[in-house]
């Protein structure tokens, strides 16, 4: 069966070849979207409502720090999961200006004066030039280089690749060393050749819950007995990095995310079953992808690996697993459930497209739990306890 070319009505099923823009606009619920909605269900409305927050001056600003973060996540996730020849064909970092460009009409005069050359006939008065005439002079008389020559040869440059810092290329081409550096743990074998191989990278799956909700879930690496998901994170100075990335596995609610897409893991063997397979939009799945994925529908409880990234200073990679019978995991199962049971509440009581309201009725604060470390008054007391 072929899914409709329109992104906007895909069907259940798993997709091979699905763009990740076309992935994070189909409307299904993905993990992000639960830990939001468990956090707060006014917030992910809010956040969701995107004409109606551009309407009141509330867009989303392409400059925040969190879409920095996703850049950067994005750029090492084609390192990982594609490799560094795909990195480098994808990014470059900005290119080198040559030396003594001349950037402002006041460096042109400057150097059209000291070349002592005499500038074409045709030429209105110097006093009347305009930055096009002093451009035009410096072209005719081979006085450069100049920044409007170079904007061309940046882009030649480019090439159309992603610009990144310096900082951010070396750091990532760093993180490639180290995926592929040699492991005695694994053997003699680089993570990127034990835990990176024999499965399918971005693999996209969209089901329907028995509850009603529709869902989505986009694995890093699908292999046959696991899911892998590529984290980076950072690790302050005197922390331990494994301590480290456990706290980041609460803030950032991975756990949940964990538990989320093992249903989505569990929903794969019944999409096989009914033919739900595809490439993408319009494609029908190769042979290759029908082989693959019925062999993981044979195993639907699958461990959860991650491979964290460390990327403050040197960047340092390892591999933690989360099995499938986990407490922690069936904590966060229980937190995904209630994001859902959260979402199906205030859905049916305000709608889709309009904006939820919270209701916690009068909190009395002496029913509030209080850490004695919120205030220096708190500390104090608990001292004198002492």
């Amino acid at each position: 069966m072929t899914p409709p070319a329109n992104d906007d009505h895909l069907p259940d099923g798993i997709y091979f070849g699905l763009d990740e823009e076309a992935y994070h606009a189909h409307p299904a619920l993905g993990s992000g979207d639960i830990k939001r909605l468990y956090i707060s269900p006014i917030q992910w409305q809010f956040e969701r409502l995107r004409d109606f927050r551009a309407s009141i001056g509330l867009g989303d600003d392409e400059d925040a720090e969190d879409s920095a973060a996703k850049r950067f996540g994005k750029a090492v996730h084609t390192m990982v999961l594609e490799g560094p020849e795909v990195f480098a064909a994808r990014h470059c970092v900005e290119p080198t200006p040559p030396e003594g460009l001349l950037k402002t009409v006041e460096e042109m005069r400057d150097a059209i004066r000291e070349s002592g050359l005499t500038p074409p006939t045709d030429m209105p008065a110097p006093s009347k030039w305009k930055r096009p005439d002093f451009v035009h002079v410096c072209r005719a008389l081979g006085i450069g280089p100049l920044s409007d020559d170079w904007a061309d040869g940046r882009e030649r440059v480019i090439a159309g690749r992603e610009v990144v810092s310096e900082r951010w290329f070396a750091t990532i081409r760093l993180i490639g060393s180290m995926l592929d550096a040699e492991r005695a743990s694994l053997g003699g074998k680089s993570i990127r050749s034990a835990v990176l191989t024999g499965g399918h990278p971005e693999v996209s799956v969209i089901w329907t819950a028995d509850d009603g909700v529709r869902l989505k879930a986009r694995f890093d690496y699908l292999r046959i007995k696991a899911s892998v998901d590529v984290k980076t994170f950072a690790c302050p100075d005197g922390r331990e990095v494994i301590d480290a990335f456990a706290s980041a596995v609460h803030r950032f609610g991975y756990d949940m995310q964990a538990a989320h897409y093992g249903l989505a893991r569990e929903a794969i063997p019944a999409l096989v079953e009914a033919g739900a397979v595809y490439r993408g939009p319009g494609e029908e799945p190769q042979s290759s992808d029908l082989t693959f994925i019925r062999r993981v529908a044979e195993h639907p409880k699958a461990a959860w690996t991650w491979v964290t990234i460390q990327t403050v200073g040197c960047p340092e990679v390892d591999v933690c697993e989360l099995p499938s019978s986990s407490l922690v995991l069936a904590s966060a199962q229980c937190m995904v459930r209630d994001a859902r049971d959260a979402f199906r509440r205030y859905r049916d009581r305000f709608g889709d497209d309009a904006l939820w309201v919270e209701d916690r009725g009068l909190i009395r604060m002496e029913d509030v739990v209080f850490s004695p470390s919120i205030t220096s008054r708190g500390a104090k007391r608990w001292e004198q306890a002492a």
